[in-house]
This record gives C-alpha cells, sequence and structure tokens, in this order.
C-alpha cells in the first residue's frame, strides 16, 4: 500500500449494507471501493412473440360458392418457463469515500447472459437502455439498493408488454422483427417450447390437452393482435393498423373514414331500399354488418359506427317497411286522442287494418269500424262492407262550406279521410290479390304475358313478378328465383 492511499471498508458502508441484506445472494465480489453483484431475471412466466410474415387465406362466404381473402395474423411464441435460459445482469458499484454514510460514486452494468433464441440486436439496444437508466437513478436516488431493485424487477419494462395477467403469473413480451438478423437462430418448433399460433381469428380452439402456458399464449394474442397486424382498406387502398380500423363481422377491415362515408352515402338512399342495404362493400362477400347491432354471439356488432342521428333514420326506416304509414285514414277517429300518425298492422299490401301509434286503437280505412285487438286475428275482410264510409265521404265531399265546418268539429278525421279517400278502396285491394306490387312505390302491376322480369312505369323500379323482389343490372339474367328454397325467398329486413 503507499503512502496516502485511502483504505475504504466497504463492510462498514451503510449504503452497502442495505443493498447487501437484500441482495445477498447476488453478490460476486466485494473489494476495497467495489462491490460486484450478478442479478438473474425472473423469466419463469415469460412467453416471448415474434410476428411473422402475415400469409393470404381464402376464406369461405357465408353463401355456398362464394370466399373472399384477408390477411392471416401470424406469431411465435417462446415458452421461456420451460427454458432455463434467463438473462442475467452484472452490476459493479464504486465507493471513493472512506466515510461509512457515503453513497455509490458510479456503476458499472453489463449483461451477462442473454437467452440465446432472442435476436442478438436486441441485446445491444436494451443494454444502453439500461445504462441509461441505471446512470439516471444513481444521480436522482444516490442509493445502490434502488438501482438494485430496478434491475430485478424493472429491467424487463423496456421490452414491449403485450399482456399480463396477475391470477397465473404469466407475462408477454414482443421481440420487434427488426431485431432479428441474418444470423440469429431461427425460431422453430423443438418440443413445447417455440410454437406458431396461426388464424387467429377464426381458429379459436384450442386441444383440451394444451398447457396452460399455450392457452395463455392464444389469449394474449387473441386480446391484442390487432395492435400488430396491418390492411390495405379495401375501399381507398390505403394500409393502416387494424387497432386503428373498423372490422365488420365478415372479418373486412376498413379506415374509419371510408366506413363512415359508405354509411352516409347509403342513408342518403335508403328510402328506395326495400332490403338491408347496410352490408360489407366487398362485392365478394356482401355480409351483413349489423348496423343496429342485434343481438348475436355469432355476429359482432358495428352499432358503434352509427351516429345518433343515422340510428334514428334507419329505425324510421325498418319502421316504414314493416308497419308503413297510411295516408287515408291519417288521424286517430278517437276523439280523446285525435294523433297523427296511423300505421298498418303490417306491411301486407292487401291489409286494410291500420294502428294508432299513440293510443294503439285499430280500425279499418275501409269501413271505418273499430278493431279490438281479440278481433285482430280474424280475416276481416269477410264482413267489411265500405259502402257506408263511401256514402259519408261522398256526402261530405258535395256539402256546403258551413256543413263541412260543422262535420269537421264533430269529425276532425273527416276532411283528410275524404280527400283521400275519393276512389273505391276496394277496387285497389282487388288489384293488389290478383296481380304484385312495386317493391318501391307499391303501385299494382298485372302481368298478361312474358317473363317475370318487370320495369314499373311509375318509379321506373326493375322487379321480378314471381316473387316480388328488386332486381338490378343485369336484371333478369342473374335473378332465379324459382331455383331458391322457399325460405330465402320471404320478405327480409336484418337477418
Amino acid at each position: 500500500m503507499s503512502k496516502g492511499e485511502t483504505i475504504i471498508d466497504i463492510e462498514e458502508n451503510y449504503d452497502w449494507q442495505a443493498t447487501k441484506a437484500i441482495f445477498m445472494d447476488d453478490v460476486v465480489s466485494e473489494d476495497a471501493g467495489k462491490v460486484t453483484l450478478n442479478i438473474r431475471i425472473n423469466l419463469q412466466h415469460i412467453i416471448a412473440f415474434r410476428i411473422l410474415e402475415p400469409e393470404v387465406v381464402t376464406v369461405a362466404g357465408q353463401k355456398e360458392g362464394e370466399s373472399f381473402t384477408w390477411i392471416n395474423p401470424r406469431f411465435q411464441y417462446l415458452i421461456l418457463s420451460k427454458i432455463d435460459d434467463a438473462p442475467e445482469i452484472e452490476l459493479s458499484f464504486f465507493y471513493m469515500d472512506i466515510d461509512p454514510e457515503c453513497y455509490p460514486t458510479s456503476c458499472e452494468i453489463m449483461i451477462t447472459k442473454f437467452p440465446k433464441l432472442w435476436p442478438f440486436l436486441e441485446k445491444e439496444r436494451w443494454s444502453k437502455w439500461l445504462k441509461e437508466k441505471v446512470s439516471g437513478i444513481l444521480a436522482e436516488e444516490m442509493f445502490s439498493f434502488n438501482v438494485c431493485d430496478f434491475v430485478a424487477h424493472q429491467a424487463m419494462s423496456y421490452f414491449e408488454t403485450i399482456d399480463s395477467n396477475s391470477k397465473h403469473g404469466y407475462s408477454a413480451i414482443l421481440l420487434k422483427e427488426e431485431s432479428f438478423g441474418y444470423y440469429d437462430m431461427p425460431w422453430k418448433e423443438d418440443n413445447d417450447m417455440i410454437k406458431l399460433i396461426n388464424d387467429v381469428r377464426i381458429s379459436k380452439e384450442m386441444p383440451h390437452s394444451a398447457g396452460i402456458s399455450h392457452i395463455y399464449a392464444r389469449h394474449a394474442m387473441l386480446k391484442s393482435w390487432k395492435k400488430y397486424t396491418s390492411f390495405t382498406c379495401p375501399i381507398c387502398l390505403c394500409e393502416e393498423i387494424c387497432d386503428k380500423a373498423a372490422e365488420l363481422p365478415c372479418n373486412h377491415f376498413y379506415c374509419q373514414d371510408c366506413i363512415e362515408m359508405y354509411i352516409t352515402s347509403t342513408l342518403e338512399g335508403i328510402k328506395s331500399c326495400r332490403r338491408n342495404p347496410f352490408v360489407c362493400p366487398v362485392p365478394e362477400c356482401k355480409a351483413d354488418m349489423n348496423i343496429l347491432g342485434v343481438s348475436n354471439k355469432e355476429i359482432k356488432s358495428c352499432s358503434h359506427l352509427l351516429q345518433d342521428d343515422q340510428r334514428n333514420r334507419i329505425l324510421l326506416w325498418k319502421k316504414d317497411l314493416e308497419f308503413p304509414p297510411t295516408y287515408v285514414l291519417s288521424l286517430c277517429p278517437r276523439s280523446s286522442c285525435r294523433a297523427n300518425g296511423m300505421r298498418k298492422i303490417n306491411n301486407d299490401p292487401t291489409n286494410t287494418i291500420v294502428k294508432c301509434e299513440k293510443c294503439e286503437a285499430c280500425f279499418c280505412e275501409l269501413c271505418l269500424d273499430r278493431i279490438y285487438k281479440k278481433d285482430l286475428g280474424y280475416d276481416h275482410q269477410l264482413k267489411c262492407n265500405e259502402a257506408g264510409a263511401l256514402n259519408l265521404v261522398k256526402r261530405y265531399l258535395r256539402a256546403k262550406e258551413e256543413v263541412k265546418t260543422k262535420c269537421d268539429e264533430r269529425w276532425h278525421w273527416l276532411k283528410s279521410y275524404a280527400e283521400n279517400r275519393e276512389t273505391d278502396m276496394s277496387l285497389s285491394i282487388w288489384v293488389k290479390q290478383n296481380a304484385n306490387i312495386c317493391p318501391n312505390c307499391k303501385n299494382a302491376i298485372e302481368r298478361s304475358e312474358g317473363c317475370f322480369h318487370m320495369n314499373c312505369t311509375e318509379c321506373g323500379t326493375h322487379f321480378c313478378y314471381e316473387c316480388g323482389e328488386e332486381i338490378f343490372y343485369p336484371y333478369y339474367g342473374t335473378h332465379h328465383c324459382w331455383e331458391r328454397p322457399l325460405e330465402e325467398m320471404q320478405f327480409a329486413l336484418f337477418g
């Protein structure tokens, strides 16, 4: 020992005594002014994921013969709980003062052991990050214990955590693909250590023999795969992350702006639609978007894409199709109600019974008889006699103005009813029973000869005379309703 050299008794230092009491099993050496620890990171329940190149998978459509493609997310994972290959980090603290109350002046950190299957480039980046963190902690908090505690319990926070489960003690981290180099050992399936999660959205079932670590790995990916998978929007062809997109029940993804524009444009022409127009824009798909969020465990809901006013417009359109508003007896005849808004009790074009939305009283538009709930199940047309109602309408229309005024005071509904009841409704009922109805304007059309392809002279709508369904270009050449099962020909709105 040279003259004037300071002798530091590290065992008398208070800071090191506190650290050593906690990390005694990790101490490697204790020299004069320098102590070294080798901290082993606990990776007993860590699952490391690696994203692979996606595959384009062809999926069968809802109808026979239909199919469409989507990008299949693929993730490879390594279960480190079954591999004794956890990283180890060496810490060296330097004490330059003989005072037992002094703190370490500096700290050196080095990764002495790195998992052999992890990319080597990740080691360099992690080491740099650890040095910056340790220097900052030591400068701010000064205690060696704080540094050791950070390395032991928070060193893994450098990696992106996909998911964690406190109940089972599992954590999932992501190793970024750009960290893997040419000379890194490729990940290949080896016993139960390395597996491939393929087809995340469709193949959700796991074998009964699968261990809890494999079940958790799939759970972690099902929960967060959208953040790491990109897609190409079928409308604007831009590439985006799935997590920021709108996913339809058919597993097609769209930009939020594109799908909102699609919904807005569809709403503009919704009054001319007789069937649900909100389907996937991909021509080969056309699956129901479930825009109103109908409860179905098998089908996702797209109701979150609608604004309140848009939802109300769709609900009103759907209601108008199922219970069309009537313009003949539009006012409730009950003097205690007088509500405006009578609707037919169903969408049968030959139906004459209407119902008040406010008081729920039912009346026949032809004979003006009150129809009670107990009689709704019977065929009212068998005993319907509109002669009295027609006579009342004719007398009202021929009456003087002062007489009409007195009638309006007594029968508030008579004026609007008479104006819309100038023609004999029984004639139109007969036409509807012996002809077919345009699905758009409800005009009755009788077919005398020729094919079933009809073109309405009132609104120009093309429809099939056999099933009444609206058809579009190329019209009849692609419409063969007689070849379909009967249940598929029923009037459908939303599933």
